[in-house]
């Protein structure tokens, strides 16, 4: 590693030796509630996308057949999975992130970060139990104009500024800093090979063997590497951040017009993006490109073409939903397209299973 990293993570070394254990302690506990939040949200959104698709094809296929079964019992069994799902998906998502960060801010001013990550944990528990009380609420007293007027006032006003308030505190207190665990250049691993049962020597002599396959590999091919890994994580951004604005701009349509909703849902996206991309610069490589640079590549390839097609479609479809207000076609639109968006996430969620970018070189680290 260079001279100024290691002077700098030197001189974060000794200041997070000097914190008292309780503040970190306080700060773990923080970490691991904003962990719960964003594992369950992303897990509930996955679940009740597929789940949908779902119910529409076994309500399909039982009826081709000649059963004929009530929609209750898939709403019945769509509402459980929705339930049970994310809370096992969020269980196994903190078994396999169990190393502790700390965040820049918390090393220079405990006090500060502290406030800020207690800002940001009642932001994402608001919006978080907002939606669940919601419905519960209404599965008790089954008042349909008010369980509106509640929905509309959480899409428009609740949900983005605590989003807003969640995005801000995340930036200011993210948890970049890893503690020295034996020796610096330990530094550069992913969260799953720090945890694993090897030893020390052993995850040190792996990353050296890494070091040195790495330099051979010809500069073209990691810069094709790279301009892949750019376009997987601008579409993993742009898809998230378009999902959560179109949701807001359907609210937001209803007073300030389609125009302003279809201004957000093109810009602000893209302006996310830009920030997150500019956020996190730092180059990482998978250990499959490192073995076999060729393979890699072509895995890439077919992973970026389905990413993309995960962009265009659900953002023509909401262009033409502003633009025509015709939500028969559009519900019919959506419904064939998900005979082509389904099969595109499970490629680009096999790709990247098989291409993650683990591996960060000794000059990025």
């Amino acid at each position: 590693m260079d001279e100024k990293f290691q002077s700098d993570t030197k001189e974060l070394d000794k200041k997070f030796a000097a914190i008292p254990e309780n503040l970190k302690e306080r700060y773990d506990r923080h970490r691991f509630i904003r962990h719960v939040i964003m594992a369950y949200w992303s897990s509930a959104f996955a679940t009740f996308y597929f789940s949908m698709i779902l119910e529409i094809y076994l309500e399909s296929f039982f009826t081709n057949i000649g059963i004929k079964l009530s929609s209750e019992i898939f709403i019945y069994i769509r509402d459980v999975a929705i339930i049970v799902l994310p809370i096992c998906a969020t269980i196994c998502f903190l078994r396999y992130t169990k190393t502790k960060r700390y965040s820049n801010l918390f090393i220079k001013d405990q006090g500060s970060s502290l406030l800020v990550f207690t800002i940001e944990n009642f932001a994402s528990i608001v919006l978080l139990l907002y939606p669940i009380l919601l419905f519960i609420w209404m599965s008790i007293y089954k008042d349909g104009e008010r369980f509106e007027v509640f929905g509309f006032l959480y899409g428009l006003i609740a949900a983005p500024i605590c989003l807003l308030i969640f995005t801000i505190c995340y930036f200011f207190n993210k948890s970049s800093y890893t503690p020295a665990s034996g020796t610096p250049d330990l530094r550069r691993e992913s969260a799953l090979a720090a945890q694993s049962a090897k030893s020390v020597k052993e995850r040190l002599d792996e990353l050296n063997e890494l070091d040195a396959k790495f330099k051979n590999i010809p500069r073209n091919l990691k810069n094709r590497y790279d301009t892949h890994r750019l376009i997987r994580r601008a579409s993993m951004t742009f898809v998230g951040f378009t999902v959560l604005v179109s949701w807001f701009a359907s609210f937001v349509n209803n007073v300030l017009g389609g125009l302003f909703s279809l201004a957000a849902v093109l810009i602000l996206p893209y302006i996310f993006t830009r920030i997150y991309l500019k956020s996190y610069p730092t180059k990482k490589y998978s250990k499959f490109f490192i073995k076999n640079q060729r393979l890699s590549l072509a895995i890439f390839t077919i992973e970026n073409l389905a990413s993309v097609a995960l962009i265009l479609y659900p953002l023509t479809l909401i262009i033409a939903a502003l633009i025509a207000k015709n939500n028969e076609r559009i519900i019919s639109l959506l419904l064939s397209g998900s005979n082509v968006l389904s099969p595109c996430f499970l490629v680009f969620a096999a790709c990247y299973l098989f291409n993650r970018s683990t591996y960060i070189p000794k000059d990025e680290a």
